[in-house]
């Protein structure tokens, strides 16, 4: 027995599955009369074959022959054969509503048995850790029985390969969003701040000009990606040059104030009322009622006031003045808010809650200092004006599931005959202002099209016009980098069309409505 090393397995039947592709399996070494086990992986695509059997498929017993090879020419055949029935009950995709917790994203659902399936509402469960490795997972309820179906189990996969059957269907991943850290941003009112000259440390967000403290900044930060939720700043309302016009608006903060070269000579006359102390890095001065905005976080319905800071710098080109003021970035020219010669006037949002009595611990070099700051910022001002009247800016983040997110799953409501063969859902945040997320799930692979049309039907925007494989897809549509488009406030729609392969029959077009608030 000549040992096996590097075996693939070639295909050689006469029936071509559709969009199949040569497949190869490595396996170890096969020592003279031993065995090898290969395990099934549904993560690792080289564990097993898939065959997708033409749609005009009528033969009772589907059959491959297979020629396994080592790297020493020796070569075995082997056939494999399985029987093939049509399906009594049509396979049913569905989704599950979520009822609890923030996560976003859903389990989906399948239909494999419709005939076992009842009017009951099941409840699908996040498990945080189901194991000593602290691997995520999953449980089910029947909410009308009360017995629990499944528990702890792990997560399944898009296909359903790892779920069991329950009462006639199986639980899919779905869309779950299990990223961590800011995903977008929102503007509320005029948006005064911008990323351009304030992108150059290339941050996760608003165009390289926002970050999470966690991994981005130069300390790193306590709280981590998981721990980070919405935050909304509100802004007061000041003059041309950054001055709280009300010293009672609820939007004006006490804050951090830090300076870099704090050690140095003051670099302009005018910076050295504002050099207080002095010390290494990013040292700490005084804590002032002087920037002009609030920052929450946001979890669901609930809201919670944070301590926040800001940065200056006694360079030649700063703007030590005691209060956050970015530059306008048109003025910046050969430096940016980010060069070490410029202003540096960056904001901190920190994991505290806000109150007018400064903490010791954030009285120290915020750049060695590891502290729980939750994000920071770089941005410049868009314009040169005053902030004359009130505007929000929302830094949204992933929300990945916790052991507080439920989801529900009724199949008599839930799944439709037949199947719809693509998913479509609600843009978010809808209503919006200035970009916004469109997800849709197909099959298979096919030529889709997702197109914005205003409320006369006049194509506005194609946000998508290619073929892709079968997934889930987000087409994305911002505004404020595409600018030569007029976009006023009002009604839009947006329509997809999906249009698979003729052997499978399956096409879809849909239009969902969705609203643009300026």
């Amino acid at each position: 027995v000549v040992p096996l090393t590097n075996l693939t397995v070639t295909q050689l039947g006469h029936i071509i599955p559709y969009n199949a592709t040569l497949k190869f399996i490595t396996i170890n070494q096969i020592d003279p009369g031993s065995q090898v086990t290969l395990n099934y992986d549904p993560s690792n695509s080289s564990s097993y074959f898939s065959f997708d059997l033409p749609a005009d498929f009528s033969a009772s017993t589907f059959q491959e022959i297979f020629k396994i090879e080592d790297t020493h020419n020796n070569f075995w055949f082997n056939t494999l054969s399985f029987p093939v029935q049509p399906l009594v009950y049509p396979y049913v995709n569905g989704i599950t509503r979520h009822v609890s917790g923030n996560a976003s994203g859903a389990f989906a659902v399948t239909v494999v048995e419709a005939q076992k399936t009842t009017s009951h509402t099941y409840f699908i469960s996040w498990v945080d850790s189901i194991n000593a490795n602290g691997d995520a997972g999953y449980s089910v309820m029947d909410s009308t029985t009360t017995q629990m179906l499944l528990v702890n189990h792990s997560l399944p996969d898009e296909y359903g390969h790892t779920s069991p059957e329950i009462d006639g269907f199986k639980v899919l991943f779905g869309w779950i969003d299990t990223l961590r850290g800011l995903q977008d941003w929102n503007v509320t009112g005029t948006r005064h701040w911008t990323w351009a000259n304030g992108d150059s440390l290339n941050l996760s967000t608003f165009m390289g000009a926002i970050g999470t403290a966690y991994d981005e900044w130069f300390s790193s930060s306590t709280i981590s990606l998981k721990d980070l939720h919405d935050i909304e700043f509100d802004f007061a309302i000041t003059d041309t040059s950054g001055n709280i016009i009300n010293p009672n608006d609820t939007n004006a903060s006490f804050a951090y104030r830090y300076l870099r070269n704090s050690s140095a000579p003051p670099a302009q006359p005018s910076f050295a009322p504002f050099i207080v102390h002095s010390g290494r890095g990013f040292a700490y001065q005084d804590y002032n009622k002087s920037m002009p905005l609030a920052a929450y976080e946001v979890i669901g319905t609930q809201k919670r006031r944070l301590m926040v800071g800001f940065l200056e710098n006694n360079a030649s080109k700063g703007l030590v003045d005691g209060k956050y003021w970015p530059p306008y970035y048109g003025s910046l020219n050969s430096v940016t808010n980010t060069d070490t010669a410029g202003p540096m006037e960056w904001f901190f949002v920190f994991d505290k809650d806000y109150s007018t009595i400064p903490d010791p611990a954030f009285e120290a070099d915020i750049s060695s200092t590891t502290v729980p700051m939750m994000v920071f910022g770089t941005p410049a001002r868009r314009d040169r004006g005053a902030w004359s009247q009130p505007w929000s800016f929302t830094l949204m983040t992933h929300r990945h599931p916790t052991n507080q997110d439920v989801w529900a799953f009724t199949p008599s409501k839930d799944v439709v005959l037949p199947p719809v063969s693509i998913s479509v859902f609600q843009n978010y945040p809808n209503p919006f202002n200035s970009s916004t997320t469109i997800q849709y799930k197909i099959p298979m692979r096919g030529k889709i099209t997702v197109i914005i049309y205003d409320l006369l039907g006049r194509e506005v925007r194609t946000l998508v016009n290619t073929e892709q494989p079968g997934g889930v897809y987000k087409a994305g549509w911002n505004m404020e980098t595409d600018e030569h488009i007029q976009v006023s406030s009002g009604v839009y729609f947006y329509r997809i069309a999906f249009a698979g392969d003729d052997r499978a029959h399956t096409s879809f077009v849909t239009v969902k409505k969705m609203l643009v608030l300026k």
